[in-house]
């Protein structure tokens, strides 16, 4: 829901994120231009004055499609069963890949509750008795999920070894990688960015519910071409 706008999930037929389309230049611009440069060789002052008007409309036209284009950012593009879509715009698109593990978790589990803010960038896990407007389990932003019987009870992440600020940087540098490497728009893609914001944030706890939730996936996809013992061991005090 947004605004006064509701979206039915089983509605939908495709997600992904990408870049918003491109705006199309119109043919009859560029065919104004040439026919206005023409005038001003041929025609006469009346002509020549038409001729030029007619180049710069058609080039005020194409110029600020142009300009228009170039500010496109990236978007979450969700697109109905009936072929209608909507862009969804964040400033953050790491963020974005977050919102759409969550439509995802949702998917799986009806009785999911979320509250995104695309402002921001924090997503609220909601409790099945919750408010929409009661955001006593937000966690520094991150994403919460619902398959947690209590928001309370991943409170014994953060317990055991802390992270040193050199480790951080060394997962930095494999994630950056391994985010290179993964096909863009596949879900290896997006938990991989997901695991990326949370390093970038230093989020421990945050980046213990990614990897532990997508524990298959990160070992047999995502981590699978690491040869890196010393990364595996931080990995594994983020997993205690």
């Amino acid at each position: 829901m947004y605004d006064h706008v509701v979206i039915q999930l089983s509605n939908i037929s495709y997600f992904n994120i990408s870049p918003m389309p491109e705006m199309a230049y119109p043919i009859w611009a560029f065919v104004g231009a040439v026919i206005g440069l023409m005038l001003l060789f041929v025609g006469g002052s009346t002509l020549k004055l038409i001729g030029f008007s007619a180049m710069l409309v058609c080039a005020c036209i194409i110029g600020s499609i142009y300009n228009n284009n170039k500010k496109l950012g990236d978007y979450l593009i969700l697109v109905l069963n009936s072929g209608k879509t909507f862009y969804f715009s964040c400033n953050s698109k790491s963020f974005l890949y977050q919102v759409e593990n969550v439509i995802l978790q949702c998917f799986k589990d009806r009785s999911l509750k979320y509250n995104v803010d695309l402002k921001n960038c924090s997503i609220i896990y909601q409790e099945e008795n919750m408010s929409i407007h009661n955001e006593g389990n937000l966690v520094n932003g991150n994403i919460v999920n619902g398959n947690d019987n209590t928001v309370s009870g991943i409170g014994a992440i953060n317990k055991g070894e802390s992270i040193t600020d050199e480790e951080w940087k060394k997962l930095e540098n494999v994630f950056k990688e391994i985010v290179a490497q993964t096909e863009v728009n596949s879900y290896e893609h997006m938990l991989a960015v997901n695991a990326q914001y949370q390093i970038s944030k230093r989020d421990k706890k945050g980046l213990h519910k990614v990897i532990a939730e997508n524990l298959n996936d990160f070992k047999n996809n995502i981590l699978v071409n690491v040869v890196s013992g010393s990364i595996m061991e931080i990995i594994n005090k983020i997993l205690q």
